[in-house]
């Protein structure tokens, strides 16, 4: 461990950083926009979707992100898999017929493993689940 301070991405018009690709070359930044693939070494900034929702991850050969969407009130509705060229879903996953009776939320999701954990309020209380498989 090195004290070293290095800024490695500064983009004004109130980007969120979503996270380092794994070949930490590129990242995921997301705004009131969309969400971008910035490239760290040409400064490159790609738009992969004008459309909202929360990034959860990208798959290991990072040809997908994956997105909850149907926000309300930070509570996801669905997941969805969209090709990192932006086009349309061509998967999702419904959360409500997952769990008809929680409100899904804080949902992180581990790149190469293809599972999602996250924060579920249920009966007055809160559980965590895990998703595993998401989009084999």
């Amino acid at each position: 461990l090195t004290k070293e301070k290095k800024s490695v991405l500064f983009i004004e018009r109130g980007f969120l950083f979503r996270g380092f690709m794994d070949n930490e070359k590129s990242c995921i930044v997301q705004n009131k926009d969309g969400v971008f693939k910035y490239n760290l070494i040409t400064k490159e900034l790609t738009k992969l979707t004008d459309k909202k929702g929360w990034v959860l991850g990208w798959s290991p050969d990072e040809k997908y992100f994956y997105k909850g969407t149907k926000m309300e009130q930070m509570l996801l509705k669905d997941i969805v898999r969209v090709a990192m060229d932006g086009s349309e879903p061509d998967k999702s996953i419904s959360l409500e017929e997952l769990f008809p009776n929680g409100k899904p939320w804080l949902m992180k999701m581990h790149p190469s493993r293809n599972e999602i954990v996250f924060d579920m309020s249920v009966n007055n209380g809160e559980e965590i689940y895990k998703l595993n498989g998401v989009f084999d």
